[in-house]
């Protein structure tokens, strides 16, 4: 960012006031399972700086995996907020649809805490490998 040595994913400057507001990557992507499926979960934790997200459009990209076979779908387009193919492999149809999405403010202290739980959980896990 200008002026300074943080760095975010994105940067946006208004052109009335000149103030730059950003969107960074706290945590994720995490992965939605079958397991979450009917269920809201968390893909995504981002931190706003002057900026309040009010909407999410998923488009292209994304990558799934077949439940039953672990066929891979690479570059699946939910523009539509819907998907549809055929699971060769498994011989059965598979779909994403009605997606909703919602946000949830956090206090960036909780984020700290989120990373720092993170950050200690992958301490222990190399120590857990090197034991």
């Amino acid at each position: 960012m200008s002026g300074g040595r943080d760095t975010a994913n994105m940067v946006i400057k208004c052109h009335f006031c000149k103030r730059e507001s950003s969107l960074d990557i706290a945590e994720g992507p995490f992965p939605y399972t079958a397991e979450n499926s009917g269920s809201m979960a968390t893909i995504l934790i981002i931190d706003c700086r002057g900026v309040d997200i009010k909407e999410f459009e998923p488009r292209s990209g994304w990558k799934v995996t077949g439940t039953e076979s672990n066929m891979v779908f690479d570059e699946v387009d939910l523009a539509e907020m819907e998907w549809y193919e055929y699971d060769e492999e498994a011989a059965a149809p598979v779909s994403i649809k009605d997606i909703e999405c919602e946000f949830v403010v956090s206090k960036k202290k909780d984020i700290k805490k989120n990373k720092n739980k993170n950050k200690d959980a992958d301490k222990n896990k190399d120590t857990d490998k090197k034991v």
